[in-house]
């Protein structure tokens, strides 16, 4: 990878590990939801509704024809096999980022056991940090694929998709009412940077734990 990669890698690794709080793995076990605060405006992430989904959905079908339609876009496929001819194997990164997500799902059903069982607080950190390090490895490597294959079509549209999803499950809390979060989605992404990222990340991981 190149080091200008490397290092935009280590940054935004950086970033994700401050979203990892005891907090927000907690929250999303017990409850399904997440809530934050920026800016001294709380957030509320929810599990997507089946009609949230079916306008990701027909979103995401859009923006797919509108990229196959663009003859200066690559397809994943054909990146893959250009990095393999160079050493750098992509299908081994998914195939680790698999075995990490059973851990995490046992480690997160272990959780929500102690939590119930109101188990001893050392038990409950331990598990905590047991998930926190395998969120953080998922999301290292994870982001180091997603550089490599950042220009793929396939990336622009999980990007695409996930960010639209985010958009569509936040609210915030304002004057003792939770409301939508945006009222566009162009608008959601006019947002400061770190918000978006914020909102991003852990709608990403609610709807991962959700699977």
């Amino acid at each position: 990878m190149a080091e200008e990669n490397k290092k935009e890698l280590e940054e935004f690794q950086n970033k994700v590990n401050e979203f990892i709080k005891k907090e927000t793995v907690e929250n999303i076990v017990k409850d399904n939801k997440v809530e934050f605060v920026h800016d001294e405006i709380k957030y509320r992430i929810n599990k997507a509704t089946f009609e949230q989904k079916m306008e990701m959905t027909s979103k995401r079908i859009k923006k797919y024809t509108e990229l196959l339609r663009d003859p200066d876009q690559l397809l994943e496929r054909d990146l893959i096999e250009l990095y393999k001819k160079r050493g750098i194997d992509i299908k081994d990164m998914e195939n680790k980022l698999s075995t990490l997500e059973k851990e995490k799902t046992s480690i997160l059903i272990k959780l929500g056991e102690a939590l119930k069982e109101n188990k001893e607080e050392p038990i409950l950190e331990n598990l905590r940090d047991e998930a926190a390090k395998i969120i953080g490895r998922q999301q290292h490597i994870d982001i180091e694929k997603s550089l490599l294959l950042q220009n793929s079509i396939e990336t622009q549209l999980n990007l695409y998709t996930y960010t639209y999803l985010a958009y569509l499950v936040t609210e915030k809390f304002v004057n003792d009412v939770w409301i939508k979060g945006w009222n566009t989605y162009d608008e959601f992404c006019k947002e400061h940077e770190e918000l978006v990222n914020k909102v991003v990340w852990h709608s990403t991981l609610l709807t991962r734990i959700e699977e």
